[in-house]
């Protein structure tokens, strides 16, 4: 079987000396499974997480962020430009595939997700870096949005396919998600931006900041208008 590797045009020499192929009518670089442990030093750089050897599944899964931290993503405290600068580098470097899977999207080949790690103790939200998901990939981090818009079949097939689950695990994945997410919007949450300034050299200004609690009042009262009945109940229990 030949695996979809991520390799970004500057490395396409180090790809080729670690055994990839280019595959010219496809446009894609490939390498054939049974040389990936052999070689998964040299590979390491450019397999996709679902093909490592050295990770087990979940590969993908729900990673939403709380409620009470909806629109106080980087994109909101950033200008247009500095994102697209972010989320530019992050396609370039993983070449325009997805860094879980190696697909790309029928419209367009990937999307933008922030990585963020969220401490339960201290209520702390840290940026960890931008990544790059085919359009599938990134439906199953945002989960909710794939409830919302009547998607979770393609999330739950994501899910199965890339994880390997059966469907009954991936339903599983998809109601801790919604749980974890639950607990966590009852609390406001400490971000952090430093990623950006470390990697990218960009500061975040106190006009960002405004633009993204702004963003975040927006979003949570258009999700309580959206809601009715005991719906409503249970976002204002949230908020709290």
């Amino acid at each position: 079987m030949l695996i979809p590797l991520c390799v970004s045009y500057a490395v396409r020499g180090q790809a080729a000396a670690a055994g990839a192929v280019w595959n010219g009518d496809a446009k894609i670089w490939e390498i054939d499974e049974a040389l990936v442990t052999s070689r998964f030093d040299a590979l390491r750089p450019f397999l996709p997480r679902m093909y490592r050897p050295d990770r087990r599944p979940p590969y993908i899964r729900p990673h939403m962020v709380p409620q009470t931290s909806w629109g106080k993503n980087l994109r909101a405290v950033l200008t247009p430009d500095e994102w697209k600068k972010v989320k530019t580098h992050a396609y370039q470097a993983a070449g325009y595939r997805c860094i879980v899977c190696g697909s790309k999207g029928p419209e367009w080949p990937v999307e933008a997700d922030e990585a963020w790690e969220l401490d339960d103790q201290s209520k702390r939200q840290t940026l960890k870096g931008v990544i790059a998901l085919c359009p599938d990939c990134h439906l199953v981090r945002h989960w909710g949005q794939a409830t919302i818009s009547g998607r979770t079949e393609v999330a739950l097939a994501q899910m199965q396919r890339v994880n390997r689950w059966t469907r009954t695990q991936a339903e599983a994945a998809g109601k801790e998600g919604m749980d974890v997410w639950t607990a966590r919007s009852r609390h406001h949450w400490t971000i952090d931006y430093a990623w950006v300034t470390r990697v990218h050299g960009l500061t975040i200004t106190a006009t960002g900041l405004n633009q993204a609690e702004a963003a975040n009042r927006e979003l949570v009262t258009k999700a309580e208008e959206r809601a009715t009945g005991a719906e409503r109940s249970w976002l204002n229990h949230l908020l709290r």
